[in-house]
């Protein structure tokens, strides 16, 4: 996901096919890949933005087929109205996790069933997440410049353990596929979770 002076854009290159761009407008805060399938996410201000808004940041989470460029659109309108602050996306089996922000600092997760087509499951947090991704069957969070395995529930049960040295020095963390990158000044240092 990279952007120009106007919009967002997501660049798709296939080891066997043609490079795909798509442009998302403004707000576009995350994307994942599952099977042929893109999936975005649009923060407030993608959904309710200024001219640079494109019509489709107002769907709040889309889909988009990488070989045909058919969007759709997934969220009903009662489930925009919830989606104060979006964060980040990432998905286990077939459910896609949404984390999300509240301005009085309630943090909760919602999750879209791939099969069913509805949102489900919402747990409220109590504690902020700066970050959230998916190995295999493991969910895993970003909290106090530090990383957790989390369960379903989106409690804590197992820090990962990184050099402290590292992460006091990161500036940024982001998440990838199956690791994390944690981001100094002078240095990238990734952490492989699928091989933890």
């Amino acid at each position: 996901m990279c952007n120009d002076d106007t919009y967002r854009y997501l660049i798709i290159s296939c080891m066997t096919r043609e490079t795909f761009k798509y442009k998302l407008g403004e707000g576009a805060i995350d994307f994942i890949l599952v099977n042929d399938e893109a999936y975005i996410i649009y923060s407030e201000e993608g959904m309710f933005g200024g001219e640079e808004n494109l019509p489709i940041a107002e769907l709040g989470l889309i889909k988009i087929d990488i070989f045909t460029g058919e969007i759709t659109g997934l969220l009903d309108d009662t489930i925009l109205e919830t989606l104060i602050d979006v964060q980040s996306i990432s998905c286990r089996n077939k459910s896609i996790r949404i984390l999300c922000y509240e301005e009085n600092g309630d943090d909760f997760t919602l999750d879209y069933d791939l099969t069913s087509k509805k949102v489900q499951n919402k747990v409220v947090l109590d504690y902020t997440v700066s970050g959230l991704l998916s190995v295999r069957d493991n969910f895993y969070a970003w909290y106090r410049n530090r990383i957790y395995q989390v369960n379903e529930s989106m409690e804590i049960t197992e820090e990962i353990i990184i050099d402290k040295k590292v992460y006091d020095k990161s500036s940024s963390i982001s998440n990838g596929y199956s690791e994390v990158v944690l981001e100094s000044k002078n240095e990238f240092n990734i952490v492989q979770l699928s091989k933890l």
